[in-house]
């Protein structure tokens, strides 16, 4: 089947707090008798897929929370739920979407408020697919919700329905010659994902704790005031990560698409006619079919059923699908990609050493020709937070500032006797082929992966690799794959079972900050430890320095007053060099994810 050519427009966009790639597409929508839309046909439909577990059913199994476990919201977010604004990285340009304007005062002066910024947002008219316009009350409920991740923007204040005011503190620090600026206005790429009207209950209960949510968010407070915060936090994430609001279907969704209808094998989004940009968008509807198996997936891929499909097929499968001469894909790139974190209550991965030798002992690039297409190998120097994917020319700038302050980065090309040699360093012997810890016993390797993980053949190509490699070295290695619905509380009731485990990379260097400790965990309340590590590392000099943990001094390496773009990019190398010399990880791939689409 071939489908007409249908416009669409996708915006990659570098955005701060994680270095997202947002892949924003204009695409179609459904609610035929309901909203006042014309009929659904191939001209005014687009048509793709999730592959679920579980599928929905019914309009009554929708539950707008997107912190709720099912996963299918994945897949809409972005156009169920639209942006404040979106800051195209490579062109130095901005994409207003709700906000059609912004202004920032930049370290005020006055009273109590000295040192803070004040950023003055201006909203379009827009409105939410129930017809309730979008005001600042969404941005201030929004606020309080996303301080349950320890990512509130600030002090979020109504000025009218369309002037809201974003109060920040010093010690965030935003003035004109810092990048922190594109993190508020653009919420950090988040979408306004939080109707206070629909969730008012709950966001009046956080209001009256603002006090301890914003102590615990900005370290400002008494230190039981914080304490107090991070209780708090605790319990009402718990909660939120359970919560369904009241609602009468269809909930009310601010994107240009919402979603009107559910059957058990389909999602089907209608077009938002009180988005702001409603008018320009060409398609009506947009068909999500639910299929519980890649097998329908790879079918529909190959005959040409779907419109468009963001998600890498096995070199086999693509090859298959790219002889429909009317299929064709893009590759947008990522990183870091595939990454084991290092647990460091695995007796003697406290050693540097044994960590960089761990490295040493792996050729990357086979690792990565195992899962094939569309994966390539990392890029040196491996581990450095910085990816060339991503920054190339930050990545240029950061391989020469440590070159030229005569500490280089380590590029880990493949190399067994370096590996040998640093395990030596330490005390290992190696006997009949294998290697022995200085206390006598073999020294072991268990690779922990989560079922949903595993399912992934190109992944368990690359972790069988590993595997191989390591037993090849010497190091007895195993793989162990535990229930996804295990995770993440298994980091803790296996802390000591498991020596590396296997989770998919955060962005590592947005244009603010690298995602560092461990990982993201974004949606499950607070970071996930699976490392438990104390961040104890060695600075370039030679000094101990410990980046959090009871021994900490400064939390991080990053103080408040460093301000301007060279002393935050000091900040970010700072970083990339303590990851690649002190691995709490190791990146396995650089990622390329493939938008399949139909012409």
């Amino acid at each position: 089947m071939r489908y007409p050519r249908l416009y669409t427009k996708l915006w990659v966009v570098s955005i701060a707090a994680a270095a997202l790639l947002l892949v924003y597409t204009v695409m179609p929508l459904h609610s035929q008798a309901s909203s006042g839309l014309p009929p659904m046909t191939p001209y005014n439909t687009l048509y793709s897929a999730v592959v679920v577990s579980t599928p929905m059913t019914s309009n009554s199994s929708y539950n707008p929370n997107i912190f709720t476990t099912s996963g299918i919201w994945t897949h809409q977010y972005g156009l169920n739920y639209a942006y404040l604004a979106m800051y195209n990285l490579s062109s130095g340009t901005w994409i207003p979407d709700l906000a059609y304007n912004w202004t920032i005062q930049y370290n005020l002066t006055v009273g109590n408020m000295s040192g803070w910024a004040k950023i003055t947002v201006y909203l379009r008219h827009s409105g939410w697919s129930n017809g309730q316009p979008f005001t600042c009350w969404d941005l201030y409920a929004t606020n309080l919700i996303q301080a349950l991740i320890y990512d509130a923007l600030g002090n979020v204040t109504w000025v009218n329905n369309y002037t809201c005011i974003i109060w920040v503190p010093p010690d965030a620090v935003v003035n004109s010659n810092n990048l922190m600026t594109f993190y508020y206005v653009s919420d950090g790429g988040l979408g306004i994902f939080i109707n206070y009207q629909l969730y008012e209950p709950f966001i009046e209960n956080l209001s009256k704790n603002w006090n301890i949510l914003y102590a615990a968010n900005f370290g400002y407070g008494t230190p039981q005031e914080q304490s107090e915060g991070a209780s708090y936090i605790k319990t009402e994430f718990a909660f939120l990560h359970k919560y369904e609001p009241t609602f009468t279907f269809p909930p009310p969704q601010n994107g240009p698409f919402y979603v009107c209808d559910i059957t058990p094998s389909e999602i089907i989004l209608c077009k938002n006619p009180y988005y702001w940009d409603a008018n320009n968008i060409k398609i009506d509807y947009v068909v999500l079919y639910q299929f519980t198996s890649t097998t329908p997936l790879f079918a529909a891929l190959e005959t040409g059923e779907l419109s468009f499909y963001q998600g890498n097929l096995p070199p086999s499968i693509a090859s298959v699908v790219l002889k429909n001469p009317y299929m064709n894909y893009a590759l947008t790139p990522g990183a870091p990609g595939d990454t084991l974190y290092i647990n460091f209550l695995w007796p003697y991965m406290i050693y540097p050493q044994v960590r960089q030798a761990l490295i040493y002992a792996l050729n990357l690039t086979q690792v990565a020709e195992a899962a094939g297409a569309p994966y390539e190998p990392v890029p040196e120097p491996n581990n450095a937070i910085v990816y060339p994917t991503i920054n190339p020319h930050s990545f240029v700038e950061m391989v020469q500032y440590w070159d030229q302050m005569g500490y280089p980065l380590i590029n880990y090309t493949y190399n067994p006797t370096e590996a040998a040699q640093l395990l030596e360093s330490v005390g290992f012997t190696k006997r009949n082929g294998i290697w022995y810890t200085p206390n006598g016993t073999p020294f072991k390797l268990v690779i922990l992966v989560d079922s949903g993980s595993a399912s992934n053949p190109q992944l368990m190509a690359m972790l069988t690799t590993v595997e191989n490699q390591w037993n090849a070295f010497g190091i007895p290695t195993t793989i162990t794959i535990e229930p996804s619905t295990e995770f993440p509380q298994i980091y803790s009731t296996m802390a000591t079972q498991y020596a590396l485990a296997y989770r998919y990379g955060p962005p590592g260097f947005s244009i603010i900050i690298p995602d560092l400790f461990p990982v993201n965990g974004y949606f499950e309340g607070s970071p996930i430890n699976v490392t438990h590590w104390w961040g104890e590392v060695t600075l370039p000099n030679g000094t101990i320095a410990w980046l959090w943990g009871p021994n900490s001094q400064t939390h991080g390496i990053c103080p408040p007053q460093q301000v301007t773009v060279q002393q935050m990019k000091d900040c970010v190398f700072m970083w990339a060099w303590e990851a690649n010399h002190n691995p709490w990880f190791i990146s396995l791939d650089t990622p390329y994810e493939e938008v399949w689409y139909n012409t």
